[in-house]
C-alpha cells in the first residue's frame, strides 16, 4: 500500500498534467486552475485521514501492537479481520477475556 506522502505526490503531479492540459487547450484560465489545485491538494490530507483512521484500519493497526493480546468486538467484524488477535464477545467469554 502507497503511504501518505506517495500518494500526495502522485496527486500533485497528476493534476501539474492535468491541469496544464486543460490550461493549455484553454478550457480554464490559469486562475481557475490554481483555485482547483489548491482545493484538491487541501482536501487530499483529509480524505487520506477519513480513509486511513476507520475502524477496521484501527483494529488492523492495534492487532499489529506485540503487547496486545486480544481485541474484543462484534462477531462481523471480529470474522472480517485476518488477525487472531481479534476476537467476537462471545469467543472472548469463552475463553474468559
Amino acid at each position: 500500500m502507497l503511504n501518505k506522502e506517495q500518494i500526495i505526490s502522485s496527486l500533485k503531479a497528476m493534476l501539474t498534467l492535468v491541469i496544464g492540459w486543460a490550461i493549455g487547450k484553454g478550457y480554464m484560465s490559469e486562475d481557475t486552475g490554481l483555485m482547483i489545485t489548491g482545493v484538491v491538494m487541501a482536501a487530499a490530507p483529509i480524505a487520506w485521514s477519513l480513509y486511513t483512521n476507520t475502524y477496521k484500519a484501527n483494529i488492523a493497526k492495534a492487532a499489529e501492537i506485540p503487547a496486545v493480546e486480544a481485541i474484543v468486538t462484534d462477531a462481523k467484524t471480529a470474522n472480517a479481520s485476518p488477525s487472531n488477535k481479534v476476537i467476537s464477545e462471545a469467543t472472548a467469554a469463552i475463553r474468559n477475556f
